[in-house]
Formats: C-alpha cells, sequence, structure tokens
C-alpha cells in the first residue's frame, strides 16, 4: 500500500488500492442482488434469517469498497459543506444499521438532548464516518447497545459520539504507526473516517473506557442558526 508522507495511505485515484476496491464492488453488488433474488423466492424463516444476512453482510462491504473509492475523489465541487443537522444524520444511519444490528443480536440508538445541534459538513461524508463507525461497532462489540451522541467541546466545535462495549484497541507498528486499531482491524477504515473528517476541517478520535470504546468526529458549528429549519 503505498502511504504519503505523513504515513496515511495513498488514495490518489491511481493507487492499486482504489483500483482493487473498485474491482470488488461489482461481485459484491452481484452477490447482493443474488441473495435479493433468493430472499424473494425463500419461505423458510431459518433460511431466510441466512440470506438476510448475506444481503446485510454484502452491504457493508460496498459501503468500505465505496469510500477508499470516494477516498481518491474528494474536491469541493463533489462534496461542498453545508450546514446539517447532526442529529438528523445519527438517525439515519442509526435506522439504515438497525436491521444489521438486530440480525446479530444487538441494537444501535441515538441519545438526544433537546436542543438541535448543527455542523458545518458534507451529509454524504458525514454519513459515511458515522456509518463506518457503526460497522466497527457492530464487529467488536459484545451483545448489547451501542449508542450515538452529542456534545460540545467547545464554543465552535461539535463531538458526534459512538460508544460500544467491545474491547479496547491495540497499536499495531506494522501497518498505521500513528493510528491504535482493534484486534483483527486493518484500520484502513480509521484512515478513511478521518481522511473525510480531515476534508471537513474536522478530526476523528477515540476514548477507551472501562467497560468498551468510543469513536467519535469532531467537526465545526455552524452559525447559521436562523437560516435553518
Amino acid at each position: 500500500m503505498a502511504k504519503s508522507k505523513r504515513g496515511q495511505i495513498d488514495f490518489s485515484a491511481n493507487n492499486n488500492l482504489v483500483v482493487a476496491a473498485h474491482e470488488i464492488k461489482s461481485p459484491l453488488s452481484l452477490i447482493r442482488q443474488l441473495a435479493l433474488t433468493l430472499d424473494d423466492k425463500c419461505i423458510d424463516p431459518k433460511q431466510k434469517k441466512i440470506i438476510n444476512r448475506i444481503i446485510l453482510s454484502a452491504e457493508k462491504s460496498i459501503r468500505f469498497t465505496s469510500n477508499i473509492t470516494k477516498c481518491a475523489n474528494l474536491t469541493e465541487e463533489m462534496f461542498p459543506l453545508e450546514t446539517v443537522n447532526a442529529y438528523q444524520i445519527c438517525d439515519e444511519v442509526a435506522n439504515e444499521l438497525y436491521p444489521l444490528y438486530v440480525n446479530s443480536g444487538k441494537k444501535i440508538e441515538v441519545i438526544k438532548k433537546k436542543k438541535t445541534e448543527l455542523i458545518v459538513a458534507n451529509r454524504d461524508l458525514l454519513r459515511r464516518i458515522l456509518l463506518g463507525f457503526g460497522d466497527n461497532s457492530l464487529y467488536y462489540a459484545n451483545n448489547d447497545t451501542v449508542e450515538f451522541s452529542i456534545r460540545n467541546r467547545s464554543s465552535k466545535n461539535t463531538i458526534i459520539n459512538l460508544k460500544d462495549t467491545g474491547p479496547s484497541v491495540s497499536y499495531d507498528k506494522n501497518l498505521l504507526k500513528h493510528k491504535s486499531i482493534r484486534p483483527e482491524s486493518s484500520g484502513i477504515g480509521l484512515v478513511l473516517a478521518e481522511n473525510f473528517a480531515n476534508f471537513m476541517n474536522g478530526k476523528t478520535g477515540y476514548i477507551k473506557h472501562r467497560n468498551g470504546m468510543s469513536y467519535y468526529v469532531d467537526l465545526i458549528k455552524s452559525e447559521q442558526l436562523g437560516l435553518f429549519v
């Protein structure tokens, strides 16, 4: 894998990783479509559950490969920043991941406050960051509930946080010297999230808890309160 001078993976359009991700996306889409066809014809509940898991796993993999190719084309024209409702994005992500979590015997929720939290972001990239956090927590968390929450880091920054009950991170010197990652993880998903956050003038990070982990994205608060409905 090619890396930049700062140690991050190079996601330029001609990088082998990006080309491979683009090639893998087609067979994954075919697997998903074939599974959907089987699901329409299947009447056995146990078989339908297995088929549904294939569909959801294929969709998760498609999201991952799509994120890699998106990193090769991060431009202001393709991903303009705007004022977005952070809770609304969290709800969208939680609803999208809910079937995957239920299928795995887990839950995903959004802990809300009364106040609307407005931030400056690109909706698509923010959704991809939070979906990545959700996919990560699904794999590692115990059979429990993971929670999105939002808090103000300062008068100018807002943090969107996803907490789970999975194992703490470990340090892998061979792949990403500046990154801490979980066991059995390549860490690429965290680098993708960081690239998206950096493009939006933000950053990502993690917090260790006694009973799990939190991954978060830190973004600039919006000042356009009067323009947002």
